[in-house]
Protein backbone atom coordinates (compact mmCIF):
# COMPACT_ATOMS: atom_id res chain seq x y z
CA UNK A 1 0.00 0.00 0.00
CA UNK A 2 1.61 3.16 -1.04
CA UNK A 3 1.06 5.92 2.15
CA UNK A 4 0.59 9.36 0.99
CA UNK A 5 2.83 11.77 3.68
CA UNK A 6 2.28 15.49 4.87
CA UNK A 7 5.18 17.56 5.89
CA UNK A 8 5.26 17.14 9.62
CA UNK A 9 7.26 18.47 11.99
CA UNK A 10 10.11 16.20 13.85
CA UNK A 11 9.20 14.98 17.51
CA UNK A 12 12.12 16.37 18.97
CA UNK A 13 10.93 19.53 17.02
CA UNK A 14 7.71 19.56 18.48
CA UNK A 15 8.85 18.67 21.70
CA UNK A 16 11.33 22.06 21.93
CA UNK A 17 8.15 23.89 20.93
CA UNK A 18 6.37 22.77 23.84
CA UNK A 19 8.30 22.75 26.32
CA UNK A 20 11.06 24.62 25.70
CA UNK A 21 9.62 27.86 23.97
CA UNK A 22 11.05 27.34 20.52
CA UNK A 23 9.71 28.82 17.43
CA UNK A 24 9.51 26.85 14.36
CA UNK A 25 11.34 28.04 11.52
CA UNK A 26 8.40 28.25 9.24
CA UNK A 27 6.86 31.46 7.86
CA UNK A 28 3.57 32.44 8.98
CA UNK A 29 1.40 33.35 5.56
CA UNK A 30 0.40 36.76 5.62
CA UNK A 31 -3.10 37.66 6.34
CA UNK A 32 -3.85 38.31 3.09
CA UNK A 33 -2.89 34.69 1.88
CA UNK A 34 -5.72 33.34 4.28
CA UNK A 35 -8.38 31.62 3.42
CA UNK A 36 -10.96 32.99 5.76
CA UNK A 37 -14.17 30.86 4.79
CA UNK A 38 -15.12 28.13 6.70
CA UNK A 39 -12.84 24.37 6.46
CA UNK A 40 -14.75 21.71 5.09
CA UNK A 41 -13.55 18.44 6.84
CA UNK A 42 -14.56 16.21 4.30
CA UNK A 43 -12.03 18.28 1.42
CA UNK A 44 -9.46 18.21 3.40
CA UNK A 45 -9.32 14.68 3.96
CA UNK A 46 -10.76 13.93 0.24
CA UNK A 47 -7.37 12.24 -0.58
CA UNK A 48 -7.47 9.79 2.37
CA UNK A 49 -10.85 8.84 2.41
CA UNK A 50 -10.88 8.12 -1.96
CA UNK A 51 -9.68 4.96 -1.35
CA UNK A 52 -12.56 3.63 0.08
CA UNK A 53 -15.72 3.58 -1.27
CA UNK A 54 -18.11 5.88 0.93
CA UNK A 55 -21.77 4.36 1.01
CA UNK A 56 -24.61 6.49 -0.99
CA UNK A 57 -27.29 8.81 1.26
CA UNK A 58 -30.64 9.20 -0.18
CA UNK A 59 -32.70 12.15 1.88
CA UNK A 60 -36.41 11.29 0.49
CA UNK A 61 -38.72 14.40 0.55
CA UNK A 62 -42.16 12.85 1.18
CA UNK A 63 -45.07 15.13 1.51
CA UNK A 64 -47.16 13.67 5.13
CA UNK A 65 -49.52 11.59 3.63
CA UNK A 66 -51.88 11.45 6.07
CA UNK A 67 -52.41 14.92 6.19
CA UNK A 68 -52.78 15.26 2.07
CA UNK A 69 -54.79 12.32 1.63
CA UNK A 70 -56.81 10.91 4.94
CA UNK A 71 -59.34 9.45 3.47
CA UNK A 72 -59.24 8.44 0.21
CA UNK A 73 -55.23 7.27 -0.06
CA UNK A 74 -54.40 4.36 -2.42
CA UNK A 75 -50.96 1.98 -1.25
CA UNK A 76 -50.49 2.01 -5.33
CA UNK A 77 -49.95 5.20 -6.02
CA UNK A 78 -46.81 4.84 -4.41
CA UNK A 79 -45.61 1.57 -6.75
CA UNK A 80 -43.87 3.75 -9.35
CA UNK A 81 -41.63 5.05 -6.39
CA UNK A 82 -41.18 1.85 -4.55
CA UNK A 83 -39.58 0.08 -7.81
CA UNK A 84 -37.03 3.03 -7.66
CA UNK A 85 -36.18 2.53 -4.15
CA UNK A 86 -36.01 -0.91 -4.47
CA UNK A 87 -33.39 -0.78 -6.89
CA UNK A 88 -31.49 1.51 -5.11
CA UNK A 89 -31.84 -0.91 -2.57
CA UNK A 90 -30.69 0.55 0.73
CA UNK A 91 -29.07 -1.64 3.42
CA UNK A 92 -30.31 1.41 5.86
CA UNK A 93 -34.01 2.12 6.08
CA UNK A 94 -34.71 5.57 8.24
CA UNK A 95 -37.94 7.31 8.94
CA UNK A 96 -39.30 10.57 10.76
CA UNK A 97 -40.29 8.92 13.75
CA UNK A 98 -39.12 9.66 17.35
CA UNK A 99 -36.42 7.17 18.81
CA UNK A 100 -37.50 5.01 21.54
CA UNK A 101 -34.67 6.71 24.05
CA UNK A 102 -36.47 9.90 23.50
CA UNK A 103 -39.73 8.51 24.00
CA UNK A 104 -38.51 6.81 27.49
CA UNK A 105 -36.91 10.21 28.84
CA UNK A 106 -39.55 12.33 27.74
CA UNK A 107 -42.33 10.88 29.21
CA UNK A 108 -40.40 9.57 32.22
CA UNK A 109 -37.38 11.33 33.20
CA UNK A 110 -37.84 15.15 31.55
CA UNK A 111 -38.96 17.82 33.95
CA UNK A 112 -40.91 19.58 31.85
CA UNK A 113 -44.11 16.76 31.90
CA UNK A 114 -46.62 19.25 30.42
CA UNK A 115 -44.76 20.55 27.14
CA UNK A 116 -43.66 17.22 26.73
CA UNK A 117 -46.90 15.23 27.27
CA UNK A 118 -48.55 17.66 24.71
CA UNK A 119 -45.40 16.97 22.15
CA UNK A 120 -45.84 13.34 22.91
CA UNK A 121 -49.49 13.06 22.04
CA UNK A 122 -48.57 14.41 18.67
CA UNK A 123 -46.03 12.79 17.85
CA UNK A 124 -46.05 9.61 19.27
CA UNK A 125 -49.38 8.37 21.03
CA UNK A 126 -49.89 5.55 18.65
CA UNK A 127 -46.58 4.18 19.59
CA UNK A 128 -47.39 4.77 23.39
CA UNK A 129 -50.63 3.18 23.51
CA UNK A 130 -49.16 0.21 21.61
CA UNK A 131 -46.52 -0.28 24.09
CA UNK A 132 -48.51 0.21 27.05
CA UNK A 133 -51.09 -2.52 25.41
CA UNK A 134 -48.62 -5.03 25.14
CA UNK A 135 -46.28 -4.08 28.47
CA UNK A 136 -49.63 -5.01 30.25
CA UNK A 137 -51.09 -7.86 28.45
CA UNK A 138 -47.42 -9.22 29.24
CA UNK A 139 -46.26 -8.27 32.17
CA UNK A 140 -42.90 -7.02 30.82
CA UNK A 141 -41.04 -3.64 31.69
CA UNK A 142 -39.60 -1.07 28.70
CA UNK A 143 -36.21 -2.52 29.82
CA UNK A 144 -37.08 -6.07 29.79
CA UNK A 145 -38.55 -5.21 26.37
CA UNK A 146 -35.28 -3.57 25.16
CA UNK A 147 -33.17 -6.25 26.46
CA UNK A 148 -35.46 -9.20 24.81
CA UNK A 149 -35.39 -7.10 21.32
CA UNK A 150 -31.68 -6.76 21.30
CA UNK A 151 -31.38 -10.97 21.85
CA UNK A 152 -33.94 -11.91 19.62
CA UNK A 153 -32.37 -9.26 16.72
CA UNK A 154 -28.98 -10.80 16.99
CA UNK A 155 -30.75 -14.18 16.27
CA UNK A 156 -32.90 -13.06 13.31
CA UNK A 157 -29.35 -11.66 12.10
CA UNK A 158 -27.75 -15.25 12.79
CA UNK A 159 -29.93 -18.23 12.02
CA UNK A 160 -33.46 -16.26 11.42
CA UNK A 161 -36.49 -16.75 13.41
CA UNK A 162 -39.67 -19.17 13.62
CA UNK A 163 -43.06 -17.69 13.61
CA UNK A 164 -43.05 -17.64 17.29
CA UNK A 165 -39.85 -16.20 18.21
CA UNK A 166 -40.69 -13.22 15.47
CA UNK A 167 -44.20 -12.84 17.46
CA UNK A 168 -41.51 -12.12 20.86
CA UNK A 169 -39.64 -9.93 18.85
CA UNK A 170 -42.35 -7.88 17.48
CA UNK A 171 -43.97 -7.78 20.46
CA UNK A 172 -40.67 -6.57 22.61
CA UNK A 173 -40.33 -3.90 20.10
CA UNK A 174 -43.90 -2.37 20.68
CA UNK A 175 -43.39 -2.61 24.20
CA UNK A 176 -40.09 -1.06 23.89
CA UNK A 177 -41.38 2.11 21.67
CA UNK A 178 -39.68 0.42 18.40
CA UNK A 179 -43.03 0.76 17.12
CA UNK A 180 -41.74 0.55 13.04
CA UNK A 181 -39.17 -2.27 13.66
CA UNK A 182 -42.08 -4.34 15.14
CA UNK A 183 -44.18 -3.98 11.92
CA UNK A 184 -41.39 -4.65 9.73
CA UNK A 185 -41.20 -8.28 11.19
CA UNK A 186 -44.46 -8.31 11.23
CA UNK A 187 -44.96 -7.77 7.48
CA UNK A 188 -42.45 -10.32 7.05
CA UNK A 189 -44.39 -12.70 8.75
CA UNK A 190 -46.48 -15.13 6.63
CA UNK A 191 -50.27 -13.93 6.14
CA UNK A 192 -51.51 -16.53 8.19
CA UNK A 193 -48.60 -16.44 10.69
CA UNK A 194 -50.19 -13.12 12.01
CA UNK A 195 -51.94 -13.89 14.89
CA UNK A 196 -52.19 -13.23 18.87
CA UNK A 197 -49.56 -14.97 21.04
CA UNK A 198 -46.16 -14.65 22.11
CA UNK A 199 -46.77 -11.02 24.03
CA UNK A 200 -49.24 -10.04 21.31
CA UNK A 201 -53.06 -9.14 22.24
CA UNK A 202 -55.76 -8.85 19.35
CA UNK A 203 -55.77 -5.14 19.61
CA UNK A 204 -52.29 -5.06 18.86
CA UNK A 205 -53.10 -7.77 16.07
CA UNK A 206 -55.59 -5.45 14.41
CA UNK A 207 -53.21 -2.32 14.91
CA UNK A 208 -50.50 -4.18 12.97
CA UNK A 209 -52.79 -5.03 10.01
CA UNK A 210 -54.30 -1.55 9.91
CA UNK A 211 -50.96 0.11 9.70
CA UNK A 212 -49.68 -2.28 6.78
CA UNK A 213 -52.23 -0.03 4.66
CA UNK A 214 -51.99 3.44 6.14
CA UNK A 215 -51.45 6.46 4.43
CA UNK A 216 -48.23 7.07 5.96
CA UNK A 217 -44.96 7.77 4.47
CA UNK A 218 -42.60 5.85 7.05
CA UNK A 219 -44.42 3.12 6.80
CA UNK A 220 -44.97 2.65 2.88
CA UNK A 221 -42.00 3.78 1.74
CA UNK A 222 -40.00 2.86 5.05
CA UNK A 223 -41.22 -0.23 6.31
CA UNK A 224 -42.60 -1.92 3.69
CA UNK A 225 -39.38 -1.44 1.83
CA UNK A 226 -37.15 -2.79 4.50
CA UNK A 227 -39.32 -5.79 4.52
CA UNK A 228 -39.19 -6.70 1.16
CA UNK A 229 -35.44 -6.28 1.11
CA UNK A 230 -35.44 -8.98 4.11
CA UNK A 231 -33.81 -5.90 6.54
CA UNK A 232 -33.95 -6.28 9.80
CA UNK A 233 -34.30 -2.90 11.74
CA UNK A 234 -35.97 0.17 10.85
CA UNK A 235 -34.10 3.36 12.08
CA UNK A 236 -36.00 6.14 13.91
CA UNK A 237 -33.94 9.64 12.99
CA UNK A 238 -36.70 12.42 14.13
CA UNK A 239 -35.98 14.87 17.46
CA UNK A 240 -38.23 16.85 19.08
CA UNK A 241 -35.74 18.04 22.22
CA UNK A 242 -35.31 21.61 20.33
CA UNK A 243 -38.76 22.05 21.82
CA UNK A 244 -37.56 23.30 24.75
CA UNK A 245 -35.72 26.15 23.63
CA UNK A 246 -39.12 27.56 23.21
CA UNK A 247 -42.27 27.14 25.71
CA UNK A 248 -45.56 26.10 24.06
CA UNK A 249 -46.90 29.46 25.01
CA UNK A 250 -44.45 31.12 22.83
CA UNK A 251 -45.08 28.64 20.15
CA UNK A 252 -49.05 29.01 20.44
CA UNK A 253 -48.62 32.85 20.28
CA UNK A 254 -46.75 32.98 16.95
CA UNK A 255 -48.59 30.42 15.50
CA UNK A 256 -51.71 32.57 15.92
CA UNK A 257 -49.97 35.58 14.44
CA UNK A 258 -49.14 33.22 11.22
CA UNK A 259 -52.96 33.07 11.16
CA UNK A 260 -53.76 36.78 11.98
CA UNK A 261 -51.33 37.99 9.93
CA UNK A 262 -52.11 35.84 6.89
CA UNK A 263 -48.51 34.85 6.65
CA UNK A 264 -50.18 31.31 6.95
CA UNK A 265 -52.26 31.12 4.04
CA UNK A 266 -50.16 33.16 1.66
CA UNK A 267 -47.31 30.63 2.40
CA UNK A 268 -50.26 27.46 1.60
CA UNK A 269 -51.36 29.45 -1.74
CA UNK A 270 -47.95 29.34 -3.05
CA UNK A 271 -47.58 25.37 -2.47
CA UNK A 272 -50.36 24.67 -3.92
CA UNK A 273 -50.06 26.52 -7.06
CA UNK A 274 -46.60 25.01 -6.84
CA UNK A 275 -47.51 21.60 -6.89
CA UNK A 276 -51.07 21.75 -9.14
CA UNK A 277 -49.23 20.01 -11.88
CA UNK A 278 -48.15 17.13 -10.07
CA UNK A 279 -51.90 16.43 -8.02
CA UNK A 280 -53.29 16.84 -11.68
CA UNK A 281 -51.43 14.24 -12.69
CA UNK A 282 -52.04 12.43 -9.78
CA UNK A 283 -55.83 12.47 -10.64
CA UNK A 284 -55.22 11.24 -14.16
CA UNK A 285 -53.00 8.25 -13.81
CA UNK A 286 -53.09 7.50 -9.87
CA UNK A 287 -49.31 7.82 -9.75
CA UNK A 288 -47.36 9.86 -6.77
CA UNK A 289 -43.74 9.78 -8.73
CA UNK A 290 -44.49 13.01 -10.65
CA UNK A 291 -44.90 14.83 -7.16
CA UNK A 292 -42.33 13.21 -5.34
CA UNK A 293 -39.79 14.07 -8.34
CA UNK A 294 -40.89 17.84 -7.62
CA UNK A 295 -40.36 17.52 -3.86
CA UNK A 296 -37.12 16.15 -3.84
CA UNK A 297 -36.20 18.62 -7.07
CA UNK A 298 -33.39 21.77 -6.33
CA UNK A 299 -36.06 24.07 -7.48
CA UNK A 300 -38.56 22.68 -5.00
CA UNK A 301 -36.15 23.08 -2.08
CA UNK A 302 -35.36 27.01 -3.18
CA UNK A 303 -38.99 27.75 -3.38
CA UNK A 304 -39.90 25.71 0.29
CA UNK A 305 -36.68 27.59 1.71
CA UNK A 306 -37.72 31.35 0.17
CA UNK A 307 -41.40 30.69 1.07
CA UNK A 308 -41.51 29.02 4.26
CA UNK A 309 -38.82 29.71 6.24
CA UNK A 310 -38.25 32.96 4.79
CA UNK A 311 -41.69 33.82 6.69
CA UNK A 312 -40.14 33.93 9.81
CA UNK A 313 -38.23 37.37 8.89
CA UNK A 314 -41.37 38.90 8.22
CA UNK A 315 -41.80 42.35 9.06
CA UNK A 316 -45.46 41.92 10.39
CA UNK A 317 -43.78 38.96 13.09
CA UNK A 318 -42.37 39.53 16.91
CA UNK A 319 -39.12 39.02 15.61
CA UNK A 320 -37.77 37.86 18.84
CA UNK A 321 -40.17 34.79 19.10
CA UNK A 322 -39.74 34.38 15.08
CA UNK A 323 -36.11 33.87 14.98
CA UNK A 324 -35.96 31.36 17.81
CA UNK A 325 -38.69 29.61 15.55
CA UNK A 326 -36.05 29.63 12.93
CA UNK A 327 -33.51 28.22 15.38
CA UNK A 328 -35.61 25.39 16.75
CA UNK A 329 -36.08 24.63 13.26
CA UNK A 330 -31.91 24.51 12.23
CA UNK A 331 -31.41 22.72 15.87
CA UNK A 332 -33.81 20.18 15.43
CA UNK A 333 -32.48 19.45 12.08
CA UNK A 334 -28.61 19.30 13.32
CA UNK A 335 -30.19 16.63 15.82
CA UNK A 336 -31.72 14.57 12.91
CA UNK A 337 -28.75 14.72 10.74
CA UNK A 338 -26.52 13.35 13.77
CA UNK A 339 -28.82 10.38 14.19
CA UNK A 340 -28.89 10.15 10.17
CA UNK A 341 -25.11 9.95 10.81
CA UNK A 342 -25.45 7.68 13.69
CA UNK A 343 -27.65 5.10 12.22
CA UNK A 344 -25.24 4.82 9.19
CA UNK A 345 -22.20 4.77 11.18
CA UNK A 346 -23.12 0.97 12.28
CA UNK A 347 -23.20 0.36 8.04
CA UNK A 348 -19.81 1.67 6.20
CA UNK A 349 -19.74 1.65 2.90
CA UNK A 350 -23.40 1.20 2.74
CA UNK A 351 -26.22 2.38 1.41
CA UNK A 352 -28.95 4.60 3.20
CA UNK A 353 -32.73 5.58 2.51
CA UNK A 354 -33.97 8.34 4.56
CA UNK A 355 -37.57 9.33 4.58
CA UNK A 356 -38.88 12.79 5.96
CA UNK A 357 -40.73 15.52 4.96
CA UNK A 358 -39.81 17.66 2.24
CA UNK A 359 -39.21 20.12 4.02
CA UNK A 360 -36.45 18.75 6.49
CA UNK A 361 -34.30 17.63 3.36
CA UNK A 362 -32.76 20.50 2.19
CA UNK A 363 -31.14 21.07 5.92
CA UNK A 364 -30.39 17.87 6.34
CA UNK A 365 -28.27 17.43 3.16
CA UNK A 366 -26.82 20.89 3.72
CA UNK A 367 -25.67 19.57 7.43
CA UNK A 368 -24.62 16.00 6.13
CA UNK A 369 -23.03 17.06 2.85
CA UNK A 370 -19.44 17.58 5.06
CA UNK A 371 -19.06 14.31 6.42
CA UNK A 372 -16.22 12.18 5.60
CA UNK A 373 -18.32 8.87 4.31
CA UNK A 374 -21.17 9.26 2.76
CA UNK A 375 -21.91 10.39 -1.05
CA UNK A 376 -25.69 12.08 -1.32
CA UNK A 377 -27.60 11.26 -3.78
CA UNK A 378 -30.77 12.89 -5.67
CA UNK A 379 -33.49 11.04 -6.55
CA UNK A 380 -33.53 12.73 -9.80
CA UNK A 381 -30.26 10.47 -10.60
CA UNK A 382 -31.90 7.18 -9.62
CA UNK A 383 -34.60 8.38 -12.53
CA UNK A 384 -32.21 8.63 -15.15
Amino acid sequence: MTIRTRPLLGLTTVAAMLFGGISPAISEPQPSDRDTGSLQVSEVLSQDTARVEAGRLLVLGSPHLSQEFPEDFDPEWLDGLREVLKDFSPDVVAVEVLRPRDILTKRHLDDRRDDWDVVLDMFASGVISRAEAVREHGEMSWAAARQAQRGLLEGVEADGLDPEDRRKLIAASLASYDYHTGLLHWAQLEESARQPGQGLDESSVDALNNALGASNEAVQLGVLLAAELGLNKIYQIDDQFSLGIQSMEDHQALQESLQKTDIHSEVAAVYKEATKPAMEKLQEDGDLLPLYRQLNSREYAELDIGTQWAAFFDERLDEDLARTRMARREARDLSIAANIREASAHYPGKDVLVVIGASHRPFLESYLSDMTDLDIIQLEQLLD
